[in-house]
């Protein structure tokens, strides 16, 4: 499903590949969305589909993201929001449950380093579940923040259990084009990080160790820490 347009809205529809294999270079994009003033993604259903959901802002400044209250079975991604030339603000992913044990390296991906200039401002990650135990593909963090334009993230009241990478995984440049603001609280945090290895690459809920870039403020506050994976914190 692929639409430019001035305003989408994509509501409850039904995806499903029930001979998916499990493939990283063939694709599977269920939907792709070039949008301006907004683009809602509501109450969808994915089961085995690579990528849902690529918000790409082609056209002009992409106002409005909104991807709440959608299903995904055995899917890689939640949504990507990907390279383009403008920029992208107000983007609500919230009350999605995703249950997957074919997450890909990173579960919700947001642009390359090939980009240019812009900002990812007011990305707030809220009151979803994803839950990830028994992955057989590869590490796979919720968001990875190594070379990518973003000036807040806010990630508060999620469940998230059995990632074998991290909530936020923040290394590198970060290229923002104002300060990185990043909150992460009031989650319930289960059993997340690969199951061993020697620091940096050992089990930890949040990795925060940029080498570019300003960040202005990380809080991590009032979450819930579990271990019910018995994974080998060392540090």
């Amino acid at each position: 499903c692929y639409i430019q347009a001035n305003g989408i809205i994509a509501a409850d529809n039904w995806f499903t590949n029930p001979n998916f294999t499990f493939d990283l270079s063939r694709g599977h994009t269920a939907m792709e969305f070039h949008g301006d003033s907004s683009t809602i993604v509501d109450n969808n259903t994915f089961w085995y589909t690579q990528l849902p959901t690529l918000i790409v802002s082609s056209a002009k400044d992409h106002k409005n993201i909104n991807i709440t209250n959608n299903h995904y079975y055995e899917c890689n991604y939640i949504a990507s929001f990907d390279p383009g030339l403008y920029n992208q603000r107000n983007i609500d992913v919230s009350h999605n449950i995703y249950q997957s044990t074919k997450g890909a390296s990173t579960i919700v991906p947001i642009g390359t380093s090939s980009e240019t200039a812009k900002i990812r401002d007011g990305f707030t990650f809220t009151h979803n579940k994803v839950t990830t135990w028994g992955n057989t593909n590869q590490r796979n963090h919720l968001f990875d923040i190594e070379s990518d334009y973003i000036s807040s993230l806010t990630i508060r009241d999620n469940e998230i259990a059995g990632l074998n990478g991290y909530v936020l995984y923040l290394a590198g440049q970060i290229m923002e084009t104002g300060v990185a603001r990043f909150i992460i609280e009031d989650n319930d945090l289960d059993s997340l990080g690969p199951t061993s290895g020697a620091f940096p690459n050992a089990p930890a809920f949040v990795f925060s160790a940029h080498t570019l870039g300003t960040m202005q403020a990380l809080s991590v506050s009032r979450n819930k820490l579990q271990n019910t994976g018995a994974k080998n914190y060392s540090a």
